[in-house]
């Protein structure tokens, strides 16, 4: 319901704009306090890959070091 979330963003004083706009990859990103088990540099190295199109392959072809072996929860980090 399109209505009810521009009435929800309004009431709560968020502007939609600025919220979607292009976030500085330097700066504390909303989601940064989520920890996901890979690191925001691993993060950040795969957002350039998507943007040259570059396909990372897939780990069970090798360990991409994203850091989830580091943290004892990679199916595939002992390749």
């Amino acid at each position: 319901n399109y209505k009810a979330y521009k009435k929800a963003f309004a009431d709560l004083g968020i502007d939609v704009k600025k919220e979607l706009s292009k976030r500085d990859t330097n700066e504390i990103l909303p989601w940064d306090n989520v920890d996901i088990l890979v690191t925001k540099e691993y993060l950040l190295s795969e957002l350039d890959r998507a943007k040259k199109g570059i396909i990372t392959p897939d780990c069970r072809m090798g360990c991409k070091a994203c850091g989830a072996s580091d943290m004892g929860v990679c199916k595939h980090g002992n390749l």
